[in-house]
């Protein structure tokens, strides 16, 4: 369970890479975060969203500011491909649902801004059977 809807890892952690179905609940949004390691897929099957990203590759991360900030808005069928050091969120404008498939580096989020206020990193609690 996450804040703003839930994950289901359909082939669970153990492997190289890991498949995911992500329900996020309309007017949520992930954080603004990005991976050191890790390398994802997402592609939206059903809902309307907007992908924020950072469009100014001049200012480092941690210096974001909103005028830094990009978007794009994401359809039914939108494939988004995010790559170490891509600063990214995705808000959902309806309830999404996407898959997911990614490298196995769980613990590599560092988060930018949290709704919630999450710490960087994996959260036990959100991963619990």
């Amino acid at each position: 369970n996450k804040p703003w809807g839930y994950e289901l890892w359909i082939n669970g952690d153990k492997s190289k890479y890991v498949l995911k179905e992500i329900l996020i609940k309309k007017g949520f949004q992930t954080s603004l975060q990005f991976h050191r390691k890790k390398t994802e897929t997402n592609m939206i099957f059903d809902g309307k969203a907007k992908l924020i990203y950072k469009k100014n590759n001049y200012v480092k991360i941690n210096n974001v500011s909103k005028k830094d900030l990009g978007m794009k808005k994401l359809n039914k069928i939108s494939i988004v491909n995010v790559k170490p050091y891509n600063l990214h969120r995705i808000k959902a404008l309806t309830n999404i649902q996407l898959l997911e498939a990614s490298t196995n580096h769980l613990d590599d989020v560092v988060r930018i801004s949290d709704d919630t206020n999450r710490k960087s990193g994996r959260i036990q609690s959100e991963h619990n059977q």
